[in-house]
């Protein structure tokens, strides 16, 4: 006897009724642009410009809480945010001790992180700025290191 949900490459969910037809919509499996960051990987001690208390070795970004005010490390020229559009950030702060740390696209600033783990935010650029930078803003009492830093486009809304 065959069975259809064993022959089925993909199953999906009625989404509307037309006709006495079932409708539905297979969600987009490519909604995201290309990567927008150089060495989110920090393989490298490049593509980096360094503020108060930051350095980049064995594949990680650290700060070392020597800062008295906000730091940052930054990247430009290639991200030009234009509006309205969405950002998937995502990356991973391990060694963490105390302070906040978080992404700044173009002079936006997202709610900065704490805590250890993988760091997923979506920002919303919502008006035009000349600013083309891309940050990692450190609060005055972070001390912790980040990897895996990446920022996308949200291309298209995940149906």
């Amino acid at each position: 006897m065959s069975n259809l949900l064993k022959k089925a490459s993909i199953i999906t969910t009625p989404t509307a009724y037309d006709d006495g037809r079932i409708l539905s919509v297979k969600p987009s499996e490519n909604i995201y642009g290309s990567e927008e960051i150089v060495n989110g990987d920090f393989a490298t001690d490049g593509n980096w410009v360094k503020g108060t208390g930051w350095t980049i070795s064995g594949g990680k970004a650290s700060s070392d809480g020597s800062q008295t005010a906000n730091s940052f490390m930054y990247q430009g020229g290639g991200l030009v945010p234009s509006y309205p559009k969405w950002y998937k950030v995502v990356f991973t702060i391990s060694n963490y001790v105390s302070g906040d740390v978080g992404p700044n696209i173009g002079g936006y600033q997202a709610t900065l992180a704490s805590g250890n783990g993988e760091k997923i935010i979506y920002m919303n650029i919502t008006n035009a700025n000349s600013n083309n930078l891309i940050y990692i803003q450190a609060s005055a009492t972070f001390v912790g290191s980040i990897d895996n830093f990446s920022i996308m486009e949200v291309t298209e809304e995940d149906a």
